[in-house]
């Protein structure tokens, strides 16, 4: 399994503005309250840092490598 994780910054960043286009998400005008809730996993798709911890504790088991996609880009 080849896990291709994005910087925390950069998916708050594209969340945030994805988010005032798609009307599942709840539009949040301010990007320092979205932040917030981002960094409290209080988003539509929870926590980015639960994901990658979950993900990361099952490395050796499932034979999972990690890769960012600024590693994947150079």
């Amino acid at each position: 399994v080849i896990h291709v994780a994005r910087n925390p910054t950069d998916v708050a960043v594209s969340y945030f503005r994805f988010s005032k286009h798609a009307f599942i998400f709840e539009t949040v005008p301010d990007f320092h309250i979205f932040l917030e809730r981002f960094l409290a996993g209080k988003v539509l798709a929870s926590s980015w840092f639960d994901h990658i911890r979950g993900w990361y504790a099952y490395r050796v088991d499932y034979n999972i490598f990690f890769l960012t996609y600024e590693e994947m880009k150079k």
